[in-house]
């Protein structure tokens, strides 16, 4: 699992899995859940950059979803097949995926966004007329309103993920291209790191000379701009998370680096 980690002073994020995420307690800690615990700063996950990331999930739930409902509608005793089982895991561990794969980005402006709750009115408008029509009824309203919802939610999200405020200009983040070995999972890699590993993800680095000897002590940086030439290797840009530590000595041409996760090296670059 990839540590995530604060754009603005490098410390882990702690995940909300084991907290409640009902509508009430989400708007509850809403500042909470986006404040840094460590430098009090605000972040937000960093989706606009992996867009098409998200919207390939959201099509294949969408997908699983629409073909369970027409099936349904085919085959009756459908519903209590193995395949509707296994479809509802399959959505799990997507949104497991997806939930643990979103880097962030420093803090943004936040403008209020009506699109949710016309989300959440079309789908309990949906429940109600589901539960009062007869069934011939219910067919032709469900299937309405099944279209109606689908398209709401494709809305609901592109409004959503497209609407995050690009990062602080006033900050001057200076960046240098590098190329990175991916450590496959036998050497304490990650497994499958192209899928895993995605603009703006923050990882620890110790910085060492063309000599291979360290420069520097761990230090957090940013990857950006990631171009995959295979499944371990990839050229990017790299710039220091901490405002207050200098460039100058580590950003040198043949200079190197090993990036961690949870105290294991899982990668080496170069700077070009």
């Amino acid at each position: 699992m990839l540590k995530h980690r604060c754009p603005w002073c490098g410390e882990k994020i702690p995940l909300n899995l084991l907290k409640p995420s009902d509508l009430i307690s989400r708007l509850a800690r809403k500042e909470e859940d986006r404040t840094c615990v460590n430098c009090k700063k605000m972040y937000k996950q960093a989706v606009k950059k992996n867009f098409s990331q998200f919207v390939l999930t959201v099509i294949i739930i969408i997908a699983i979803f629409s073909l369970d409902f027409v099936l349904a509608l085919i085959f009756p005793k459908f519903n209590n097949s193995l395949f509707i089982d296994l479809s509802y895991i399959l959505l799990a561990v997507i949104a497991l995926v997806s939930l643990l794969r979103i880097p962030y980005i420093r803090d943004y402006e936040e403008k209020e966004d009506k699109s949710s709750a016309v989300f959440l009115g079309v789908f309990f408008l949906m429940i109600l007329l589901f539960l009062i029509l007869d069934n011939q009824k219910k067919t032709i309203i469900f299937i309405g309103l099944f279209v109606i919802a689908m398209a709401s939610i494709l809305i609901y999200v592109y409004k959503e993920y497209t609407s995050i405020k690009k990062e602080d200009k006033s900050v001057s983040k200076t960046s240098v291209n590098v190329s990175i070995e991916w450590f496959n999972n036998k050497n304490g890699g990650l497994i499958s790191p192209r899928f895993r590993v995605l603009n703006g993800e923050i990882f620890p680095a110790c910085f060492l000379d063309s000599n291979s000897t360290p420069i520097s002590k761990a230090l957090c940086v940013a990857l950006e701009d990631l171009k995959w030439k295979d499944l371990h290797n990839c050229d990017c840009t790299i710039n220091l998370v901490l405002d207050d530590v200098s460039e100058k000595d580590l950003f040198i041409t043949n200079n190197k680096f090993y990036l961690y996760n949870d105290y294991q090296k899982i990668a080496q670059g170069e700077i070009k």
